[in-house]
């Protein structure tokens, strides 16, 4: 932290504009041995020549921050060059030469958060921003950039606190304050924050699905037209089609943008019964996908006897399917004897009828997962803290003694400090730093 880092904070590659971050407690000078402008106020962009020495490298924009007012809470100086690699990475190493280190993966960051200008839900945020790759994940990811989680988890750990105190009052006067009186509060306050614990909880899946995207399984036996479906939802041929039963042998994966939220289509292997080795490999990942999936379209051939019995649908009950009635154009059975109270949609991969449906069965359920406008947990860290959580907050409606309960209270205020940063560990905050780009 005692250091003056300098990176690359743009892509590298040729663009309009590349910036070089400098920070720490000697990121102005550092500036002035390569920028030539005396009284250089904060905050404010000044135009000029960048120079190794007395040779010339690039006519630029700097801006110099005060630690007060920085993204890092530390003197920040910022070097705004024209975007090509060669350039600015002459200025780098010119910066590097007169004072600074190179910076680590997410070092700007990780001071920003050892320096209390952000929790580690905000950081995160910083991370999930800059790997969203829709419109979707992209707001849902500035949502927590705001700092709205890490406020709310900081509410329950000051209503914690609080319960904290006044059982150490009771332990301190016993016979001023009334134990039963201290449970009475306890169980009140408890059960004011189970379910505001549950609605974070219950909503992970549909933040999952925002962040990273829904999986859509289709599934079906061999020939049933599954990968014609794909190459008909993709709108270009992904997968290769042909009369014989069994042409897909291993999972495909396409990603799609539907409205501004990511879909992972998977076609999977038709699955049925095989002495052939790389068929079964096929037929088990099939499986896996199915069972992984938030969405299956099992698709059905039509123009011959259809028999459920190849998939135990004990895996998927409990998602949302869509029953996808394929070979419309040449016949319709509708007397199956479907094992899942799913939507029925007939289409015709041939012709083209009923693709639109799908889509937009797709879509709707993509639309229901979409918590872009909602405080929702993304992230798996999060989540599992919040199960913990809840189990401890949940031993505390037990009638017993509160110094006794204050143990579970004391492991949930932990618990809580997990998600925002203050007693996450070492290796944890180091791993999620790690995942950054160098110069953010």
């Amino acid at each position: 932290m005692n250091q003056t880092i300098a990176a690359i904070a743009t892509p590298a590659g040729k663009g309009g504009v590349a910036i070089v971050r400098i920070s720490g407690e000697n990121a102005h000078a550092c500036l002035d041995k390569v920028f030539k402008k005396q009284n250089m106020e904060m905050r404010k962009m000044y135009y000029g020549g960048i120079y190794d020495g007395e040779t010339l490298l690039d006519k630029c924009l700097c801006v110099k921050f005060d630690k007060n007012a920085s993204f890092t809470g530390e003197e920040t100086a910022e070097i705004q060059c024209h975007g090509g690699y060669a350039s600015a990475q002459d200025i780098l190493e010119t910066v590097l030469k007169n004072g600074a280190t190179m910076a680590k993966s997410g070092e700007f960051t990780r001071r920003a958060f050892l320096n209390g200008k952000i929790d580690l839900t905000q950081a995160e945020a910083v991370g999930d921003i800059i790997d969203a790759e829709t419109k979707s994940a992209s707001r849902a990811a500035a949502h927590l950039l705001s700092g709205a989680l890490g406020q709310k988890i900081s509410g329950f750990q000051d209503s914690i606190k609080e319960l904290l105190t006044a059982i150490e009052a009771g332990i301190d006067y016993p016979d001023e304050i009334d134990e039963q009186h201290t449970y009475e509060t306890i169980k009140a306050e408890v059960e004011k924050m189970l379910p505001q614990i549950d609605s974070l909880i219950s909503g992970y899946q549909r933040g999952r699905i925002t962040k990273e995207g829904l999986k859509v399984c289709l599934l079906g036996k061999p020939n049933a037209g599954k990968s014609s479906l794909l190459n008909a939802i993709c709108g270009y041929d992904r997968a290769i089609v042909t009369d014989i039963a069994g042409t897909t042998r291993d999972t495909l994966h396409e990603i799609l943008d539907f409205d501004g939220i990511r879909v992972h289509l998977f076609d999977t292997a038709g699955i049925r019964e095989s002495d052939d080795i790389i068929e079964i490999a096929g037929v088990k990942r099939s499986t896996i996908a199915a069972e992984e999936s938030d969405v299956v379209l099992w698709v059905v051939d039509t123009s011959e006897e259809v028999d459920f019995s190849f998939f135990d649908i004990s895996k998927i009950i409990d998602k949302k399917g869509l029953f996808v009635l394929n070979k419309s154009d040449i016949k319709i059975n509708n007397e199956f004897d479907f094992p899942v109270d799913w939507q029925k949609v007939e289409i015709s991969c041939k012709t083209g009828q009923g693709i639109d449906n799908v889509i937009s069965f797709i879509k709707s359920v993509a639309k229901e997962s979409d918590t872009s406008n909602a405080l929702t947990v993304t992230s798996q860290r999060h989540y599992q803290a919040l199960i913990n959580v809840r189990e401890h907050l949940l031993n505390c409606l037990e009638e017993m003694p509160p110094d006794i309960l204050s143990i579970d209270l004391t492991c949930a205020w932990s618990e809580l400090g997990v998600i925002t940063g203050q007693t996450v560990t070492e290796d944890i905050v180091n791993n999620i730093f790690e995942k950054f780009c160098v110069g953010k």
